[in-house]
């Protein structure tokens, strides 16, 4: 991890911490045979030349996707936050489809000057990404995995060809 998130995760998520050997479940295995932590990427995400961090931190009953900002004192700081629908938020179309835990979501860096598509055959845009942006990819059962981004336009992060059971409204409260 970076020097200073593991401070900036106690300071605003206490009851939250970084995925552990015990967690490694699920399609979260797939990538640690190969070295990968699924549950953190790094990058530039908002475009101040700063490297910064989106990561699945978890409790006992629940998680957060955050993206932490680097400042220039190299301080971190929640620039997004973000948790999976529920049943009731998801609606009568995801009833069935829904992320029930963090392992199935892996995220991955895509960088600035990269083009991305969603799935294979999908285009989004064929021009570069002027940012590092978050690839988020939910397998939600063996052979069915809906994939969307996050990345910072306009000032703020927003989930780019968003998908009803993949997109992770902010919740009110950390």
């Amino acid at each position: 991890m970076p020097p200073g998130l593991q401070a900036a995760i106690s300071a605003n998520f206490p009851a939250y911490r970084i995925p552990e050997a015990k967690d490694i479940t699920g399609y979260w295995t797939s990538d640690k045979k190969l070295g990968v932590a699924s549950f953190v990427c790094r990058g530039d995400f908002n475009g101040d030349g700063l490297e910064d961090a989106a990561i699945i931190l978890i409790d006992e009953h629940d998680w957060r996707f955050v993206i932490f900002e680097k400042d220039s004192e190299g301080k971190y700081r929640p620039g997004f936050v973000a948790r999976a629908k529920t049943k009731e938020e998801e609606g009568k179309y995801g009833e069935n489809e829904i992320l029930t835990s963090p392992q199935q979501l892996l995220l991955r860096t895509v960088h600035k000057g990269d083009t991305w598509a969603p799935e294979a055959g999908d285009t989004w845009v064929n021009e570069p990404l002027k940012v590092d942006a978050i690839e988020l990819t939910a397998k939600l059962r063996p052979n069915f995995s809906f994939t969307a981004l996050v990345l910072h336009e306009t000032g703020e992060y927003q989930q780019v060809f968003r998908d009803p059971l993949i997109e992770l409204p902010a919740p009110t409260h950390p």
